[in-house]
C-alpha cells in the first residue's frame, strides 16, 4: 500500500519521477550539494532546475520539520514529502491479471505442502490492500502475508537440508556465516516463484504486521483446511486489537497546486558552491566556448564565491579591511544576500595546501518578483559593493558576473515554470539595477551581463514558447497498492 505516480505526470514541467528522485537524494544526505543531485543518473537535470524544484517543494510543505524517534524535529521531509519520496512509478496491473498471478502463487504453496521432504511449509496466506477494494480496477502490487512453518514430520538440520536442496536445484557454492540464509532464499524462490518472484507480489513474512495495521484482509490459503480457501473479507485480522502506534496513518499526497505560495526568488543558499567542476562551468557559462573570459574564469581556482545568507561569514574566511567596508546585516538568502569573492592563501611554496581564504571583493544583492499588470517583473539590485586594493581584480569581476548570471537565470526559470504550471504565458520583464557608486558595481553595470536576453534564453533552454503553456496540471494518484 502506498502512493502511486501516474505515468506521464509532471510537476512544473518536470517528470514527477525525477522530482521524486530529487527529493530522495536530498533527504538521503545530499541536501548540502544541489549540484551533485543534478548529476545523479536518475535525475540528470540542469542544476538550476534542481534548485527551483527544491525551493518549490519547501514552499509547498514537502520539505520542513521532520519528526524524529528521539529528539527534536530536524529539517527534512514532512508527511507529504515522505509520501512523494516513497511513491511508486510502476505501471499498474489489471485486477484480472493480478488474480492470475496470485493463483499461480497459491498453486505453488499447495505444491510445497504436498511434499514431505522440505524443511518448510506454508501455513496461511492473507491478502490485503487494493486487491480487496471493489472500487479499484487495477493495482500497483498484490499485498500478501505468508505464514511459514516447519513441518512436524521434518527431522534434521534446516541448514543442511536447505544446502542439499540448493545444490540439487543448481545453486553455486555459498560461503560465509550467512550462507544458510542464501541457500534458504534460493530454495524458496525456486519452489514458490519458479526462480524469481513476480514484481507485483509484495510479501511480508509475519502476521504481526497485518495484525498491527488493522486493515481489511482476507485469508486465501489455510493448510489446515487443505490449501486454498474462500473466506469473506474481514475489517481487520481476528487477533488485531486496533492499529498499532508503529504504523502511522496512510500517507496521502495533498493537492500541491492548492499549496502554491506567492513566488519568491530562489534561496541563495541553494546556489552556494565551494568549487565548480569543468562540466558545471562549461554547461552554465554565460560566455561562448572560445571567449577569453571563459578561459580566465575556468583557470581561476577561487571561481566560487562565498554566499552570505544569514548575515554571518564562515570561519574559513580571514577577516580584513574589506569586511569593515561592507555590511551583511539583514541578509536572508532570498530577498537579500551577500557575495564575497576570495583568493586562496597557500602556506607552502608548492601551493599544495590552502591555509585560508582572503576576501578580495564583495557585493550586496537584493531581489524581488512582482506582478505588475499583465507582466511579471523580476528585479535585481546591487545595493553595495567593496574591494581591496586600488583596482578591482578582473578575476573577481568575472566571478561576480558568472554567478549573477546563474542567480538571474535560476529565478527566471522559476517564474517560467510557475506560468507553465498555471497554464498561462505572462510577459516576464528582467530589470537589473546598480545602486552603488563603487568600482565593482560600476564595472558590472557596464558589462554585457545586464543586457542579456535572460527570458528568451530560459525559454529556449526549457523548450518553451510564448504559447507553450498547455501542459496538463500536476496530478498524483494515491493508491493502496
Amino acid at each position: 500500500m502506498g502512493v502511486a505516480i501516474t505515468n506521464g505526470t509532471t510537476f512544473l514541467g518536470v517528470p514527477l519521477t525525477k522530482v521524486r528522485n530529487v527529493l530522495r537524494a536530498w533527504h538521503r544526505g545530499d541536501r548540502s550539494d544541489v549540484w551533485r543531485i543534478a548529476d545523479l543518473k536518475n535525475v540528470d537535470l540542469d542544476p538550476r532546475t534542481v534548485m527551483v524544484l527544491l525551493e518549490e517543494l519547501r514552499d509547498r510543505g514537502l520539505i520542513g520539520p521532520e519528526e524524529q524517534e528521539y529528539g527534536a524535529p530536524v529539517d527534512g521531509l514532512t508527511d507529504a514529502g515522505l509520501a512523494l519520496s516513497g511513491a511508486d512509478a510502476r505501471a499498474r496491473t489489471p485486477k484480472d491479471k493480478a488474480r492470475r498471478i496470485l493463483d499461480r502463487f497459491l498453486d505453488a504453496c499447495a505444491a510445497v505442502n504436498a511434499r514431505n521432504d522440505l524443511p518448510f511449509a506454508i501455513r496461511e496466506v492473507w491478502l490485503f490492500g487494493s486487491m480487496l477494494d471493489p472500487g479499484k480496477v487495477d493495482v500497483g502490487d498484490v499485498d500478501l502475508v505468508v505464514d511459514r512453518g516447519r513441518p512436524a514430520a521434518f527431522e534434521g538440520s534446516l541448514v543442511e537440508r536447505y544446502r542439499e536442496l540448493a545444490r540439487e536445484m543448481g545453486a553455486g557454492d555459498s560461503r560465509g556465516i550467512f550462507c544458510g540464509y542464501g541457500d534458504q532464499g534460493f530454495v524458496e524462490r525456486q519452489l514458490l516463484h519458479d526462480g524469481r518472484r513476480h514484481p507485483i507480489l509484495s510479501i511480508s513474512t509475519t502476521l504481526d504486521d497485518l495484525r498491527d495495521m488493522a486493515c481489511p484482509c482476507q485469508r486465501v490459503f489455510d493448510a489446515s483446511r487443505g490449501g486454498r480457501v474462500t473466506e469473506p473479507v474481514l475489517p481487520r485480522h481476528p487477533n488485531s486489537a486496533g492499529r498499532s502506534n508503529r504504523f502511522g496513518e496512510k500517507r496521502r499526497m495533498p493537492d500541491l497546486r492548492a499549496l502554491r505560495q506567492s513566488i519568491q526568488p530562489v534561496s541563495a543558499g541553494l546556489i552556494a558552491r565551494r568549487w565548480l567542476s569543468w562540466r558545471q562551468e562549461t554547461s552554465l557559462s554565460p560566455w561562448p566556448e572560445d571567449h577569453p573570459r571563459r578561459t580566465i574564469f575556468a583557470h581561476n581556482q577561487s571561481n566560487a564565491p562565498v554566499i552570505i545568507v544569514d548575515g554571518t561569514t564562515p570561519k574559513r574566511l580571514k577577516a580584513n579591511v574589506l569586511m569593515k567596508r561592507i555590511s551583511f546585516a539583514h541578509c536572508d538568502g532570498c530577498r537579500r544576500f551577500g557575495m564575497i569573492m576570495t583568493e586562496r592563501v597557500y602556506p607552502d611554496p608548492e601551493r599544495q595546501f590552502v591555509s585560508y581564504e582572503r576576501p578580495t571583493s564583495a557585493l550586496i544583492v537584493e531581489r524581488e518578483i512582482k506582478k505588475e499588470g499583465p507582466s511579471t517583473v523580476y528585479r535585481l539590485l546591487i545595493t553595495d559593493a567593496a574591494h581591496v586594493g586600488r583596482y578591482v581584480d578582473f578575476s573577481d569581476f568575472l566571478v561576480a558576473e558568472w554567478w549573477l548570471h546563474l542567480v538571474i537565470s535560476t529565478d527566471v526559470e522559476r517564474i517560467l515554470r510557475r506560468d507553465l504550471e498555471a497554464g498561462i504565458s505572462r510577459e516576464v520583464v528582467v530589470d537589473t539595477l546598480v545602486q552603488s557608486d563603487k568600482s565593482l558595481a560600476g564595472a558590472l553595470a557596464q558589462s554585457s551581463l545586464f543586457e542579456r536576453p535572460f527570458v528568451d534564453e530560459a525559454r529556449a533552454r526549457l523548450g518553451l514558447s510564448i504559447q507553450a503553456c498547455s501542459q496538463p496540471p500536476f496530478e498524483l494518484v494515491v493508491a493502496t497498492a
